[in-house]
């Protein structure tokens, strides 16, 4: 299972938790602004967003879990590459909670909060599995 967390999202005046998404498809992307990769994400992330815009059973999140991401980064990271997800931030101790290791790391995770797909690191490869994995489990 998945664990519980709760954390801001970036740009609002709330938080975002693990419980208020159940009975979604979670795409979790743990990412860090310092991370070359993750550059290359955002687009990815983008491209989820609009593929799956009308989907009210996906809710996709960038989750930046690096002890060196502080807010004012993340804002600049976010306007620098027009990233469209919603973002949580301050999230060390769930980064530690689910085990990342490195970024990016892409997450699906079930309705019943269990992680049914991990992907570490970051091609087009792991983009196009993304998307087949969720329009397989949303039909």
């Amino acid at each position: 299972m998945a664990p519980d967390w709760k954390l801001p999202v970036l740009g609002k005046d709330e938080s975002l938790s693990s419980k208020g998404l159940r009975g979604k498809y979670i795409l979790m992307e743990f990412t860090a602004t310092w991370c070359g990769h993750c550059w290359e994400a955002v687009e990815a992330m983008n491209r989820f967003e609009d593929i799956f815009k009308n989907c009210s059973d996906i809710a996709i999140v960038s989750v930046f879990s690096s002890e060196i991401d502080k807010k004012e980064h993340i804002v600049k990271f976010a306007k620098q590459h027009n990233a469209r997800s919603t973002m949580l931030y301050a999230a060390k101790e769930v980064g530690d909670m689910y085990q990342v290791s490195s970024y990016p790391n892409f997450l699906i995770i079930s309705p019943e909060g269990k992680i049914l797909k991990n992907y570490k690191g970051y091609d087009q490869s792991t983009a196009r599995k993304i998307i087949e994995n969720l329009n397989e489990l949303i039909k």
